[in-house]
């Protein structure tokens, strides 16, 4: 499994050497962005339950809309089925009381900073206008357990991955060159 999740990658000197291995290294390495205020929709940014809302940009598709996690759905960005890769990921968390943290794994330019962010904001990772594949994320939560789940080509979903508060979630494969075509997640 570190194999998949790219322990033994290969990395460029302008990248970080690896995913953060804890929310206190992310925000070490990143600080925290004050990002953008997130517009997600009423419901969610009104809410007192913790949630996350994912938003991904598509090879030939754009940004698309938020999606956020309840009682019986995970955040979702990306899509499966039509061999496009994820380029970018807006995460945006709500009622959390803490930070959570991104980073992403990308073709060409292996892990980038973390990026991590208070609640009704947004942290983006990937890039926009490159043609660039995400090819693994992490995902996590100061005070809150975080899910993740990678859909990859080749492999469909690989399965859903959990860390409690403080830990981080990688998902995808870092080593293989492979897209990640989707990702879903939900933050306890």
């Amino acid at each position: 499994m570190a194999a998949l999740l790219g322990a033994g990658a290969t990395t460029a000197s302008a990248e970080v050497s690896g995913p953060a291995t804890t929310v206190d290294e992310a925000v070490r390495q990143a600080g925290i962005s004050d990002g953008v205020v997130a517009d997600l929709p009423p419901e969610v940014a009104e809410s007192a339950t913790p949630s996350v809302c994912f938003s991904g940009h598509v090879q030939d598709v754009g940004w698309q809309p938020w999606m956020c996690d309840d009682d019986s759905n995970w955040a979702f960005a990306g899509t499966t089925g039509n061999g496009l890769r994820l380029e970018a990921l807006r995460v945006a968390p709500s009622a959390t009381g803490g930070v959570t943290c991104v980073q992403a794994h990308v073709q060409n330019q292996g892990w980038n900073p973390p990026k991590c962010v208070n609640d009704g904001r947004t942290a983006e990772i990937g890039t926009v206008g490159l043609g660039l594949r995400m090819e693994a994320m992490t995902f996590s939560s100061s005070t809150r357990t975080t899910c993740a789940e990678a859909h990859m080509q080749n492999y469909g979903w690989l399965g859903n991955v959990c860390e409690p508060a403080g830990k981080v979630t990688v998902v995808g494969i870092a080593s293989l060159g492979l897209r990640m075509e989707a990702v879903e997640g939900k933050i306890d």
